[in-house]
């Protein structure tokens, strides 16, 4: 496989540095999934740690159906999703060594909190609405049997504002239940705990 130098624009060190290193990379990650994936959760996978621009990652999973590494099928939604082949596997096997740990790491890490992601999305309510006096406000469901076990609106003067809070609220909605609650009840201990993982927070 080439070895040219992508495109870094928007790219951190420590990613890949090479066509050859990008393509590796893609196959480790997919061979790491028990599931076929569309291009944008790969992409929202690699944004996240800023590895790969999206002109490199287009190109890397070209090159990758056509040389056998990875095989393509469609979704429910109509979308192309890409799995690892049995090449492609041969290929990491052979390679996966020559992969930092700590990008494996970065990778892996990125699937998993993108996976947990859309998964809080779809079990948890979150909704945005412009508010009658401006700004916006973000309600917020978590779900409990019988009821749910929390509910909260919170105002924000902007959408982006908004945005970024919801996208925080489902990238751990338990936690944000459990700091209301620790916060209303005065549970020291357990409010010690969600200020540690708050903290913790990428």
């Amino acid at each position: 496989m080439e070895r040219r130098k992508p495109f870094m624009q928007n790219v951190r060190k420590g990613g890949p540095s090479t066509l050859f290193d990008i393509k590796v990379v893609l196959c480790y990650l997919l061979n790491s999934l028990d599931a076929p994936i569309s291009a944008d959760d790969l992409f929202l996978i690699v944004q996240s740690e800023q590895l790969i621009n999206y002109f490199e990652l287009m190109s890397a999973i070209s090159e990758l159906c056509k040389g056998g590494q990875i095989e393509t099928s469609f979704n429910e939604k109509g979308e192309e999703c890409y799995a690892i082949s049995k090449h492609g596997a041969s290929l990491v096997a052979d390679l996966e060594a020559s992969i930092p740990m700590n990008l494996k790491h970065r990778v892996v890490s990125a699937a998993i909190r993108m996976f947990a992601f859309k998964q809080n999305a779809k079990e948890n309510k979150v909704q945005i609405t412009a508010s009658e006096n401006g700004g916006y406000i973000l309600s917020v469901e978590v779900p409990g049997m019988p009821e749910p076990l929390c509910k909260l609106s919170l105002y924000f003067a902007d959408r982006i504002q908004a945005e970024v809070a919801k996208d925080n609220f489902l990238e751990n909605p338990t936690l944000v239940y459990t700091s209301v609650l620790v916060a209303l009840t005065g549970d020291r201990a357990t409010l010690i705990t969600a200020l540690s993982d708050i903290a913790n927070l990428r």
